[in-house]
Formats: C-alpha cells, sequence, structure tokens
C-alpha cells in the first residue's frame, strides 16, 4: 500500500473481528450479533483488506487466528472500550430536551399506539413540548412543520428517511348479514 493511503476501516469491522475471535466460528460470530455468516465473512474479509494481511487461516469450514490477530485483539479490545465510554459519556452529557417535537400520525395508529409512548417522553423531558397532529391525509412533513411523520404502508416519496417501526395487520370483516346479502368477502375493495 502507497504511503500516501491511509487504512480504511470500520468499527463494525472491528467489533465483528471480536466477535469472530471470542466465538471461535464464523457461525457462532453471526449467532451473536444476529447477522448472516456472508455478512461476518464479508466484514472480516474488508477489515483483513484494510490492514493488508490475512487474520484468519481458513481451513475445512474453520478458521484460526493469526498471532498477529490474538495481539491485535487483545490491543483494540481496551481501545474500543475506550471509544464506547468516551460516547456513552457525550450522549449523557446532553442537557434536557427541549423545544417543540411535531408529530403527524394517522389517527387511528395515534391513537392506538403513540399515547403511551408519547406519556413516558413527556414524562422524561418536561421542558419538551409535543405537538400531536393526528390526520389520515397524507400531508407534505417539511410544509407543515411536523419534526416525524408516521405512516402505513409503503413510502412514496423516496427523497425521505424511513424506518419500519412496526407491522400493523389487518383483516377484511364484515356481518353474517352483509355476507348473506353481498356474497363472501374477497378482497378489500
Amino acid at each position: 500500500m502507497p504511503k500516501s493511503e491511509k487504512m480504511r476501516w470500520t468499527i463494525n469491522e472491528i467489533e465483528t473481528f471480536l466477535v469472530v475471535i471470542d466465538a471461535d466460528s464464523i457461525s457462532g460470530a453471526a449467532i451473536r450479533v444476529d447477522v448472516s455468516k456472508p455478512v461476518i465473512s464479508k466484514r472480516i474479509s474488508d477489515f483483513e483488506t484494510a490492514l493488508g494481511t490475512a487474520l484468519f487461516t481458513r481451513h475445512a469450514g474453520r478458521i484460526t487466528p493469526t498471532d498477529s490477530a490474538l495481539t491485535l485483539a487483545e490491543r483494540l479490545r481496551p481501545a474500543l472500550a475506550h471509544l464506547v465510554n468516551a460516547t456513552e459519556s457525550a450522549v449523557s452529557d446532553v442537557k434536557e430536551l427541549r423545544g417543540q417535537l411535531c408529530i403527524s400520525a394517522p389517527m387511528s395508529f395515534g391513537i392506538h399506539h403513540l399515547g403511551p409512548i408519547i406519556a413516558l417522553i413527556a414524562r422524561a423531558h418536561p421542558a419538551l413540548e409535543i405537538v400531536l397532529d393526528y390526520d389520515d391525509a397524507m400531508v407534505d412533513l417539511a410544509r407543515k412543520g411536523h419534526d416525524v411523520g408516521i405512516r402505513l404502508g409503503e413510502m412514496s416519496d423516496s427523497t425521505l428517511l424511513s424506518r419500519k417501526l412496526c407491522e400493523d395487520r389487518r383483516a377484511i370483516v364484515a356481518s353474517p348479514d352483509y355476507i348473506e346479502r353481498h356474497g363472501p368477502l374477497t378482497d378489500p375493495a
């Protein structure tokens, strides 16, 4: 590697490397961190590439750490622990949340699911003003001044950041009288 190039590795790769050392296998590491074996293998391979050296000897479906891997693991453990402590202390130094948090959510979802969560947040952060806008219409969150929007179904605007929160199962139901008059329900329409 030319001297002008810097090593590029990630914290995920370091953490994965240490878990593989502890678990003594890719399979065991995958179970411990709840990711697939190919993800673990890729992280290890990327870490080895970044370092420019093999960390494990591979043979017949097993891996064995090299001497340099064991030495590296000894040095990385305290460094990683120090990094984790530093970041956690930075979070604990954050003062109480203040200001306004405006949340948009569908009426039925908000009433059934958000109430207890919002109550916990409000108790934990009394200086935070929480504004709930229960509306089933799809609104432009930024234009309406919302900080967070909860929506059911697929996202149509791919420029928004989204995260799946939960499954919201639905069932098609009808009274026996309705079915007798209109026939059995076969689809939502």
